[in-house]
């Protein structure tokens, strides 16, 4: 395994290709995975185990492009990734059929999309929750459901929303809100 710290791929199983790489925490990719179940299946898989894994081999430019060697390790199941579900290590990348899905593009633009909405919204919730961490011991403090209300808000457009644009929009206007009723 390449010691360089963990590369993960989101794999939709369906078209037998990956749609996502990411370096980033798998609790991350987890609620990315749980967003993206109405629209396809994907599974979080380990690539630098693969044997022929090198960092300039797959990213988010040509990750449509390869499939794994060990595709029978990847259980198929309706229900979004399980928190306590194995991560699959990916023993060979492979080259995919050249023919794309007609919607992997624009399934790739929303998962990358959604993937910083959610990195901004835990940022922006990591830093108020740290400012407000001398109150949080209080049992009636006015704040305390604010955090998940926002996360949930948020959580529920990159769902149920399919306009990339209106997503955004809408996104940027409950940061706004959520900004304007903290000070």
């Amino acid at each position: 395994m390449n010691k360089e710290s963990n590369i993960y791929g989101l794999y939709e199983i369906v078209s037998h290709r990956f749609f996502f790489v990411s370096n980033g925490n798998v609790t991350t990719l987890k609620e990315l995975v749980k967003l993206f179940s109405s629209r396809c299946t994907l599974k979080i898989c380990l690539l630098n185990t693969a044997k022929n894994y090198t960092s300039e081999l797959i990213d988010n430019q040509n990750c449509g492009n390869w499939t794994m060697s060990n595709q029978q390790d990847i259980i198929f199941t309706k229900l979004p990734m399980l928190d306590n579900e194995q991560i699959v290590n990916v023993n060979e990348l492979l080259v995919a059929d050249p023919e794309l899905p007609w919607n992997f593009f624009a399934i790739q633009n929303y998962l990358l999309f959604a993937y910083r909405q959610i990195l901004k919204v835990e940022y922006i919730l990591k830093t108020d929750k740290n400012r407000y961490q001398s109150y949080s011991s209080l049992p009636d403090a006015p704040f305390k459901n604010q955090f998940d209300n926002f996360k949930k808000s948020v959580y529920e457009i990159l769902y149920k929303e399919l306009d990339f644009e209106q997503a955004r929009l809408k996104i940027n206007h409950i940061i706004e809100k959520y900004e304007k009723n903290k000070t």
